[in-house]
């Protein structure tokens, strides 16, 4: 539970609201984001290899949105649920 909840509660303060700042507060904001994220980095995979085929190492550094490990992961799993082809060390729409 939310860090300053658990510590009011203890006080008895039962009406206390989420802090919003404390580790499990950001992750709860980190989990309610993610899936929108996930769909951003797999589309801008899919606009990127739809103008133009890329090697992995060349399209990678070139997204923008989410971190390295992340784009890696929707990238295997556009290339596994066959939404992006790969002909070679080349990878296309």
């Amino acid at each position: 539970v939310c860090r300053s909840q658990q510590l009011l509660n203890y006080f008895n303060e039962q009406n206390a609201g989420f802090c919003g700042v404390c580790d499990w507060c950001i992750e709860q904001k980190k989990k309610a984001k993610y899936p929108e994220q996930v769909e951003a980095i797999r589309q801008e995979i899919i606009s990127v290899l739809g103008l133009k085929s890329h090697k992995l190492e060349e399209l990678i550094p070139q997204l923008q949105i989410g971190t390295e490990d992340e784009r890696l992961a929707q990238f295997r799993i556009l290339l596994d649920s066959g939404q992006i082809k790969t002909q070679g060390e080349y990878f296309f729409v």
